[in-house]
């Protein structure tokens, strides 16, 4: 790993100093996010996201080659109660919920390799434009034999079955496509659209919902705190689902901030007319 972390400094340099890959979305991300910090604290911020990012980078690399064993080395599942819960009801079908905090694809998959459910194990995905991009998504995510499904089957997928035991693994703060079923709140100080199809299904299943926040404890190590949103999806209605994950995934986001990916262009699209703030 010395080796390719010596190329992650490289990409650091270049992509911060040299070529300031996105770096005005990332200040307008972290400005609207933390307006009650100074410039100085933000930069520090920006800075520290860069090196993760290099970080993050390199690992997708060392991702496509890593054995069980050094992944299980590499990131650490904390939260008992969460855990505990997780491994002990094979009958329950569950979603793990991440967000884009590094290392996502490892931390996704930890979950994979411990899944003891005895029904589908699904790793979800949002089709890439770049068919290069897409095949490597691909790869990585069915390499411990999981089922990868584009974001669009998903719900198809899990209507189709009343087995118990299926997990459901999904970083689910991507932006989705415009649409009038998109559901909006304040996330980090903006209005920005999240997907409501997967709510729908985990109350009419009544899947367990859980976030499993991912934060770094240094270069090629990572922590999975995995804590329950609810055991009981049937008993909430509407969005109320979502806008838990959302608070939930803000408060960590806030714990951590250099781990978030504020390159994504997350807030370029605007709110309908008839949308209003309202949070729980």
């Amino acid at each position: 790993m010395w080796l390719l972390y010596g190329i992650s400094d490289i990409i650091f340099l270049l992509g911060y100093y040299l070529i300031g890959y996105r770096k005005k979305v990332v200040r307008d991300n972290l400005s609207y996010a933390f307006p009650e910090k100074s410039d100085i604290e933000r930069r520090k911020i920006e800075v520290r996201f860069y090196r993760n990012l290099a970080d993050q980078m390199v690992e997708s690399i060392k991702f496509l080659k890593i054995s069980r064993l050094q992944l299980n080395k590499r990131v650490i599942v904390t939260n008992s109660e969460g855990s505990e819960f997780h491994l002990k009801n094979t009958e329950r079908n569950v979603i793990l919920q991440l967000s884009h905090c590094f290392n996502w694809e490892w931390a996704g998959q930890i979950f994979q390799l411990r899944n003891p459910h005895p029904g589908f194990n699904i790793a979800v995905y949002r089709t890439q434009s770049n068919s290069f991009f897409n095949h490597l998504i691909l790869e990585a995510r069915t390499r411990f034999g999981a089922e990868v499904l584009p974001s669009e089957h998903i719900i198809r997928r899990m209507l189709q079955t009343d087995q118990p035991g299926n997990l459901v693994l999904m970083v689910a703060d991507q932006a989705p496509l415009p649409a009038p079923g998109n559901y909006w709140t304040e996330f980090l100080n903006r209005p920005a659209p999240f997907f409501s199809g997967i709510e729908k299904i985990a109350q009419r299943k009544n899947y367990v919902l859980t976030y499993v926040d991912v934060r770094k404890l240094r270069r090629g190590y990572y922590e999975a705190d995995i804590s329950i949103i609810t055991d009981k999806a049937d008993q909430y209605s509407g969005t109320q689902l979502t806008e838990l994950y959302v608070r939930k995934m803000e408060a960590c986001i806030r714990q951590h901030p250099e781990n978030y990916l504020w390159s994504h262009r997350r807030w370029k699209h605007s709110p309908p007319d008839s949308y209003t703030s309202v949070k729980l």
